[in-house]
């Protein structure tokens, strides 16, 4: 979910918005992970929920530190379904993040 030119926009300070969807794990590793996708997922979610990233920072650098060592802002709609789904998504833990299978089956019930 990460744009094929990154680096450039990054390079030229328009990355931004796209290293907020950026997950620990990645930030951390360079590698990719299938979580990474629902990470990615929950940061869209959360941003359009209340137009604000989930991390706070005015460049790249603040944002990526803020990815690796702050908890990101919670998500508190009325909708409880999506406050679960989008709080969930952006656990830093990879293997305790919420997954797509999970994603789907509670969407299946509402």
């Amino acid at each position: 979910m990460i744009d094929p030119n990154f680096a450039k926009k990054v390079t030229e300070g328009k990355g931004d918005t796209i290293l907020h969807k950026i997950s620990p794990e990645t930030v951390e590793s360079n590698y990719y992970f299938y979580p990474s996708d629902v990470w990615s997922l929950g940061v869209t979610f959360f941003l359009a929920a209340t137009d604000k990233h989930p991390f706070k920072g005015n460049n790249g650098q603040e944002i990526i530190k803020s990815i690796k060592t702050d908890e990101p802002l919670r998500l508190n709609s009325s909708d409880q379904t999506l406050n679960y789904i989008v709080n969930k998504s952006l656990t830093k833990n990879l293997y305790e993040r919420i997954t797509l299978d999970e994603i789907d089956e509670i969407l299946s019930k509402v």
